[in-house]
């Protein structure tokens, strides 16, 4: 079988929809033994940066810029789709909600669908021509041979919002990436701590910081926690670079207008950007791991700091109970001071603590990408009869 996976994502690594993309390819990877697998990328996007792997092959769309705009995606889609065909794919996957699915009738379509943001909050809908394109991938995803999801939660969205059943959408869970089972370096954890200025004890949040996250309400959480008597710090990790208009359209919060209005300064470490090579540190070193958001298609952080041996307390909300299915570890996302007892509630009691490291290093252990990648390739297989390649082509890039 010829597999095609669309790689528009694949240069925007620290995303969701990068990871499960590259996480995705290198899984499938080790087990498509006699399968070929073609990833489609934009020219400026290069190779460098990819994972050479047994039995892929980085294929290049012939367009000259690479760019977030509408149009430049749609161009993208629609050159990648022509090549998909020119080079015989019998099944071509792409891992985000698309519009390709218009285009070529010689193989066989595949769309990740990993939530539906847009249609939950209107402020993320963006411009006219965003929304168009949006509107215009909903429509188009009707026509895919088959579509995978992330969760239950995204899978009943689907079916809410876009009028696609149950029965024609597969759930298949993702899992962290293997950076975070594997083992740590243990002369690298005081590098580290000096690399991000991290305090002796924390608690840790990364995610992001727009709307859906709810930061807000761990900064006002933790400002009450700490007014309970807890004496560790908070550190935030992320990219915080948000533009005037995201500002007053609320889509970012304004983290440092809200820690000073709460008189947090002094407690509070902005992290920045973390590669995911240090990230299993910051988890590891973290007495706590919170995660606020009011909306996740999966939502992995939480499974990652569990991976690591982290506590983690987690919002009730959308898809994120299916990772945490443990009651007394979940919080509604909009009661700070229900919150905030919990946080005083787990940091208390360091046997408490070790019972819920312990629980989670099992829990995290029921996902796994090789376990996503075998009911993937399955999913491939059921549509294309697990047919061979009609001919292998050497070499990295073309």
């Amino acid at each position: 079988m010829h597999i095609g996976i669309n790689g528009w994502f694949c240069s925007l690594p620290y995303t969701g929809i990068g990871q499960y993309t590259i996480s995705l390819i290198k899984a499938l990877s080790r087990l498509a033994d006699n399968h070929l697998i073609s990833v489609f990328i934009a020219p400026v996007d290069g190779i460098g940066n990819l994972p050479e792997l047994p039995n892929v092959e980085y294929c290049t769309v012939d367009k000259k810029s690479r760019s977030n705009d509408v149009f430049d995606v749609l161009e993208f889609e629609f050159l990648l789709v022509k090549l998909a065909s020119v080079r015989e794919v019998d099944v071509l996957h792409t891992t985000y909600l698309s519009s390709s699915q218009l285009h070529g009738k010689d193989f066989k379509h595949v769309v990740t669908v990993h939530d539906l943001i847009p249609r939950v909050f209107k402020k993320y809908r963006g411009s006219y021509l965003r929304q168009f394109y949006l509107w215009h991938s909903e429509r188009t995803v009707k026509n895919a041979d088959l579509i995978i999801t992330d969760s239950a939660h995204s899978q009943l969205d689907i079916d809410k919002y876009l009028g696609i059943g149950q029965a024609a959408v597969k759930v298949i869970p993702i899992a962290a990436d293997e950076v975070f089972t594997n083992k740590t370096e243990e002369n690298r954890f005081a590098e580290i701590k000096k690399k991000y200025s991290l305090p002796d004890d924390y608690i840790f949040y990364i995610g992001g910081f727009d709307y859906r996250k709810n930061v807000a309400t761990l900064l006002e959480a933790f400002a009450k926690a700490r007014r309970s008597g807890i004496k560790e710090k908070l550190v935030l990790a992320g990219k915080f670079s948000p533009s005037v208009k995201q500002l007053a359209r609320g889509l970012v919060e304004n983290i440092p207008q809200i820690v000073d209005a709460l008189r947090i300064d002094d407690f509070v470490t902005m992290a920045g950007m973390v590669p995911q090579e240090d990230l299993p540190y910051l988890y590891k070193m973290a007495r706590l791991f919170v995660y606020p958001s009011l909306y996740e298609g999966f939502g992995l952080p939480p499974l990652e700091a569990m991976s690591c041996g982290t506590p983690v307390l987690a919002s009730q909300s959308s898809s994120i109970p299916e990772i945490i299915d443990r009651d007394e570890l979940l919080f509604d996302p909009c009661d700070a001071q229900r919150l905030a007892e919990k946080i005083c509630w787990l940091l208390s009691d360091d046997t408490l603590r070790k019972s819920v490291v312990d629980w989670g290093l099992d829990r995290a252990k029921t996902f796994s990408w090789p376990d996503t990648a075998r009911e993937t390739l399955d999913l491939y297989q059921s549509l294309c009869g697990g047919s061979v390649p009609k001919k292998r082509i050497g070499g990295r890039t073309r």
